[in-house]
C-alpha cells in the first residue's frame, strides 16, 4: 500500500475494454460494502441487482437498484426499475481491465449512499 503523491511516469493507463462480450459483465462484482450481482438474461439483455450497506457515526444507510438492460458499445447505462427508489437511480457501467466501474448520481439510496467506484468480480470459489 501507498501513502502520498506517485509521480505520473509510475503510473500505467489501463484503457476500457473496446467491445465487452456478455461474459466480461456476468458476475458477482465487489466493492467494500457493496455486491453488484450481474446474469444474462432474455434478448441479449443483462439483469442486474445491487445492494449496499454503507456505515455512519450511529446507524447505517442502506441502497439497491435494479435493471434489466442491453449493454450499448463499451457501456451499460440505465434509470433503475423504480421498485427501490422510483426514478432517481441513475447509473453507469463501464469495463476497464479487470474491473467494473460505476457511477451513479447518488439517488440509489439514503443520505451519503452511493455504488460509484471501482468493483472486482468474485472468483468462482469466493462466491
Amino acid at each position: 500500500m501507498a501513502n502520498g503523491w506517485l509521480p505520473s511516469a509510475a503510473l500505467t493507463p489501463v484503457a476500457p475494454m473496446p467491445s465487452p462480450q456478455t461474459s466480461d459483465w456476468i458476475g458477482s462484482w465487489c466493492n467494500p460494502g457493496c455486491r453488484i450481482e450481474i446474469k444474462a438474461a432474455d434478448g441479449g439483455k443483462l439483469q442486474i441487482d445491487a445492494q449496499g450497506i454503507f456505515p455512519t457515526a450511529r446507524d447505517f444507510h442502506n441502497g439497491a437498484f435494479k435493471a434489466q438492460v442491453a449493454p450499448q458499445n463499451d457501456a451499460i447505462a440505465f434509470a433503475d426499475d423504480g421498485s427501490n427508489y422510483g426514478d432517481e437511480c441513475h447509473v453507469r457501467m463501464q469495463r476497464i481491465g479487470p474491473w467494473l466501474l460505476v457511477v451513479d448520481n447518488a439517488g440509489c439510496g439514503g443520505t451519503g449512499v452511493s455504488f460509484t467506484g471501482l468493483y472486482r468480480r468474485k472468483k468462482e470459489a469466493d462466491r
